[in-house]
């Protein structure tokens, strides 16, 4: 039976499982040196996908020497590749800077937020009332949480609606 190895993308590392272990008559200093035994192909097309071997046995040699031995480990029957990633995904980075907004909301900030994810059809007037603050008290929030990148008007102030980042 055979199993295709897992590839899991995280915000700072790609973990590579692959199902099994080395080969009985390969040692650890003989896979961290490149002896090639590939037992599982699918690991082997996935580090071709990455640039880490071309088919000759100098994946993991090019790995050890990028990351050292610690990013594989070898457990339960399956051997683990922990590459952590160089540079942070642009996604990633708006999701902190978010964050970061966020915490830094004030409490009237923070229910005017929160209404309108639950309901972005709101008029400014409903809002006011639903947060308890005044009129102008909400205009200025909104205000606020657009300037901060985090409230969308869109349409008209009729017909509109509030798009929540």
């Amino acid at each position: 039976m055979f199993i295709a190895p897992s590839v899991f993308m995280h915000y700072d590392r790609i973990e590579i499982v692959s199902y099994g272990s080395l080969p009985f008559d390969l040692t650890l200093e003989g896979f961290y040196t490149g002896r090639s035994k590939p037992v599982n192909k699918s690991i082997l097309i996935s580090f071709n996908a990455a640039k880490f071997s071309e088919q000759s046995g100098h994946g993991v040699p090019t790995i050890v020497n990028q990351y050292g031995r610690d990013v594989f480990s070898f457990d339960d029957g399956m051997v683990q590749v922990t590459i952590p990633l160089t540079f942070e995904r642009p996604e990633v980075l708006a999701r902190k800077s978010l964050v970061l907004i966020k915490r830094s909301l004030t409490v009237n900030q923070k229910k005017v937020y929160d209404i309108l994810s639950d309901d972005g059809n709101l008029s400014i007037e409903e809002v006011a009332e639903k947060a308890e603050i005044s009129l102008s008290g909400a205009k200025k929030i909104c205000a606020k949480l657009q300037e901060y990148g985090i409230l969308e008007r869109k349409g008209s102030k009729r017909d509109g609606f509030w798009l929540v980042k």
